[in-house]
């Protein structure tokens, strides 16, 4: 028994690794990472969650994002939590492995189906991308999973624990992320409606409740802050994947490896959900043998209604993930893709339970070459050709020696240094890494009202943006944009450093 469960733990070790060897010769890859390292700072030094922080940006309102994991990240050291930030999310994916191979040992006590199911996840495309960098993805989508699993079994054995579990897992992620949350309603309204049972809903509203109360009120301006960040998306989806300064142009080859991809993806949007997870094609196949060959599949210990209730919640965010991505107005609720991340733990769980079916039938060797082609070619090797294009040749997205450089630069400078970024996701590593104020925010309810001047297209000459929040230096990737392009009146470049320019503004 010992060996099933080091076993276990060898290949939640192997998904780490698959997740982290990239980050090996890139540690410093990442967007969100800094602004989440930013605010924990504060939260280290001040012993409370920022109201304002005017030292950092020049938008200074209230921070509205969802609190509990910066207050987590708050815990360690500056220092070593910057040094080892890209093991972070991979850390919280691998706990949700383990759990996964758990939850099969508990009702099959079989290790070779519960290792698949950790083989089957740790394989997943979106699962590996999830975890590229810090960010508090992983971490809900282990919450989103103990919370639906809980509930799950709340429904089928009746135990009050489950609930309670259940409703503990959904407060704790309604302070953590916002995705999730999208992602989570829809599936307990939609199970609410499907089986007349009102547990789904009074759980969602029970732990709404909670998350007011346990947050003494700041989970309201999270939730305010949430749907004004699907309002901006609304206003802006035509421009969500455009040039700041040349806008959508659908001649012009994006340079941004990222952009393309995703330009890629609004052309073929049901084959990028399938993409993100393609093991979902042994679901379909269990859906269409169920229900047109009557094909009784045995569960492996797995009561029935619970494994009925894994394939609806897997085939739930799938749907919902090509509507969101095939409608283009919905993109404000995120791309589609990703909505598969909140029910790759299912899938795992129904895929090693029908392959194991197939492997002791007469048909085993079929199921298995078709499950290694899935894995391999449709899985494994699309995911490591893009973990080398989008982060280890990464240039623009990750804190290299070029842009540290100027960073120390601009420490030196005297009196004033107010910063506008080109891109702005530069904004968030110079707002960790400087004593600057740089134009962003981390308020949603700003993106609305100060942003769309600006981005995600600008619509208004640059000097009005300058005058407006006082900036006198901005700081560009040349791979993103010229000089020539700004049409900027007056400007003397101060610092340069393999492609990025900081370039002093002078509006007199």
């Amino acid at each position: 028994m010992l060996i099933g469960y080091i076993f276990g733990v060898v290949v939640a070790l192997v998904g780490l690794f698959i997740q982290v060897r990239p980050r090996l010769s890139n540690r410093y890859f990442g967007i969100d990472t800094w602004r989440h390292l930013t605010v924990a700072d504060y939260i280290r030094q001040n012993k409370k969650y920022p109201k304002l922080m005017p030292e950092h940006y020049l938008i200074d309102k209230p921070s509205d994002y969802p609190p509990l994991f910066r207050f987590l990240l708050a815990l360690f050291p500056k220092k070593l939590l910057e040094k080892y930030q890209w093991i972070a999310s991979p850390i919280f994916d691998f706990i949700h492995n383990l759990f996964i191979f758990s939850v099969v040992y508990y009702f099959t006590n079989n290790f070779f189906i519960s290792i698949l199911a950790q083989v089957t996840y740790m394989l997943s495309p979106i699962v590996i991308m999830e975890n590229s960098n810090l960010t508090t993805r992983s971490f809900a989508s282990l919450l989103f999973s103990g919370c639906f699993f809980s509930l799950i079994c709340y429904s089928v054995f009746g135990n009050i624990f489950c609930l309670i579990a259940s409703i503990i897992f959904l407060t704790i992620l309604l302070l953590s992320h916002r995705m999730s949350i999208q992602a989570i309603v829809f599936t307990l309204v939609f199970f609410s409606i499907i089986e007349l049972d009102f547990t789904y809903i009074a759980v969602l509203l029970g732990s709404v409740i909670l998350a007011i109360l346990f947050s003494k009120g700041f989970y309201l301006k999270v939730l305010k802050g949430h749907l004004a960040m699907i309002r901006f998306w609304f206003i802006h989806i035509d421009n969500r994947y455009a040039h700041q300064i040349r806008g959508v142009s659908k001649k012009e080859k994006n340079p941004d490896a990222v952009f393309r991809i995703y330009q890629l993806v609004q052309n073929i949007p049901f084959i990028a959900v399938c993409a993100a997870n393609p093991f979902m094609v042994f679901v379909f196949a269990y859906v269409y043998l169920d229900l047109f060959k009557s094909y009784n599949i045995n569960t492996m210990g797995i009561p029935e209604a619970m494994f009925s209730k894994f394939v609806v919640w897997s085939i739930l965010l799938f749907v919902i993930g090509v509507i969101v991505r095939q409608v283009k107005k919905l993109g404000c609720i995120g791309e589609g893709e990703r909505y598969l991340e909140y029910s790759a733990f299912p899938v795992a769980i129904i895929v090693a339970v029908f392959l194991t079916n197939g492997l002791i039938s007469g048909q085993h060797n079929v199921f298995l070459v078709f499950y290694l082609i899935i894995a391999i070619f449709g899985a494994l090797l699309p995911t490591l050709f893009i973990q080398q294009q989008v982060i280890v040749k990464d240039s623009k997205r990750s804190v290299n020696k070029e842009i540290k450089e100027i960073f120390k630069y601009i420490d030196i400078l005297e009196g004033k240094v107010n910063i506008m970024t080109m891109p702005l996701y530069l904004a968030d590593a110079a707002t960790y890494f400087t004593s600057a104020r740089l134009l962003t925010t981390d308020n949603s309810i700003a993106h609305v009202v100060d942003y769309s001047d600006f981005w995600p297209v600008l619509k208004v000459p640059l000097t009005v943006i300058f005058k407006r929040y006082d900036i006198n230096y901005l700081l560009i990737n040349t791979q993103y944009v010229q000089i020539s392009e700004l049409n900027l009146p007056n400007n003397q470049i101060v610092k340069e450093s393999g492609f990025y320019c900081l370039i002093k503004v002078d509006l007199i």
